[in-house]
């Protein structure tokens, strides 16, 4: 007995047959530019114009890529004397450009660095003992009782900082640091000078 396979109909062969003829044709074009190539003889030179500076241009996916109009352009970067224009306008920068900003970060390293100078030097001179601290109510503090009482000011600078960046304008962000800097590098001073 002979078993009855289902007809097969000619719409069901149309996917192959469009495929195979798209494989033939790439082949065939393939060849005929490779034997050009061979001969020497004829050259194809395949010229595009340039696309119009509005006009979108497709890939192959069908995504649209808008070239340099004026609508698409990124707003340019704020710059040191940059300010914001409230309530309306965006904020400056955004949190990693702050985190990344050379000026922020060089301002609040040497602030960090000028209490570790206080602190260091206020702990020499009270370790001599020819000193004692007078702003606070221990006379002979530790070493971490000093950095405890900095971490309070460092702190609301730092944030001072962030929302100055954020909010207002690039330079202002080294007037906190600048001015405890100073009061920071004199007290250490003062302790390197007359109590050692």
């Amino acid at each position: 007995m002979e078993k009855h396979q289902p007809a097969i109909h000619t719409w069901q062969l149309l996917p192959g047959l469009v495929l195979c003829a798209s494989l033939c044709a790439a082949l065939q074009t393939q060849t005929t530019l490779a034997k050009a190539d061979e001969a020497n003889t004829t050259s194809v030179t395949i010229k595009t114009a340039p696309p119009l500076p509005d006009a979108p241009s497709y890939l192959k996916g069908g995504a649209a890529i808008v070239h340099n109009s004026p609508d698409t352009q990124e707003p340019k970067k704020p710059g040191f004397w940059t300010m914001r224009k409230p309530p309306d306008d965006p904020p400056l920068r955004t949190n990693m450009e702050i985190l990344r900003d050379k000026t922020f970060v060089a301002a609040q390293s040497f602030y960090l660095g000028s209490i570790a100078y206080d602190v260091e030097l206020t702990h020499q001179g009270l370790a001599h003992h020819k000193c004692v601290e007078d702003s606070s109510e221990n006379p002979h503090p530790s070493r971490g009782d000093l950095y405890r009482g900095h971490i309070m000011e460092y702190s609301v600078g730092t944030v001072w900082d962030w929302l100055v960046m954020k909010y207002i304008g690039k330079y202002l962000v080294l007037e906190w640091p600048a001015m405890a800097s100073v009061e920071h590098l004199r007290g250490g001073s003062k302790w390197l000078m007359s109590c050692w």
